[in-house]
């Protein structure tokens, strides 16, 4: 039973429980999602390549990278692969575990970042509607300071 001082203070912790419970839920679901401490520092006589799956699309899907014919990374939802590769020529390839294939092919320059987001383009019929796309550098930093690195899976 509350005592006298309780009763007469309307924010007393017997009060206040059921409020403070909320106010804790409230604020613990509005935390703003964490930033990876990536670093998008230049590589001057290589470029560097980020291949990101910033959204939750086909999360029972797993999604495999290959960079000139190497098969590099599998990447889960919301995670990135770094990859550096010399001046030239380049073809970044995906494959989903059922057999949905992306492919973009780029000139890499020494000392610039590239970004390739995978994503869906519902107006494709063909390959379940998976692509990969060339980001500007901006979007592409910001979209992968959202993603977690992803662990390489083959050398």
């Amino acid at each position: 039973m509350a005592t006298a001082a309780e009763q007469a203070n309307p924010l007393s912790i017997a009060r206040s429980g059921p409020l403070l419970f909320l106010l804790v839920a409230v604020l613990g679901c509005s935390a703003p999602r964490k930033e990876s401490a990536v670093s998008f520092a230049i590589v001057h006589d290589q470029a560097t390549v980020y291949i990101y799956r910033p959204s939750r699309f086909r999360p029972m899907s797993q999604c495999s990278v290959s960079v000139d014919g190497r098969w590099l990374h599998d990447l889960p939802m919301q995670s990135y692969a770094r990859i550096l590769v010399k001046p030239g020529e380049h073809t970044v390839l995906t494959r989903w575990s059922d057999g949905a294939v992306s492919q973009i092919d780029f000139l890499a320059e020494p000392g610039r970042n590239y970004f390739f987001k995978i994503g869906i383009d519902r107006a494709r019929i063909d390959q379940a509607g998976i692509t990969i796309s060339r980001e500007d550098e901006s979007k592409g930093e910001q979209e992968v300071r959202s993603c977690d690195p992803a662990v390489r899976v083959r050398e």
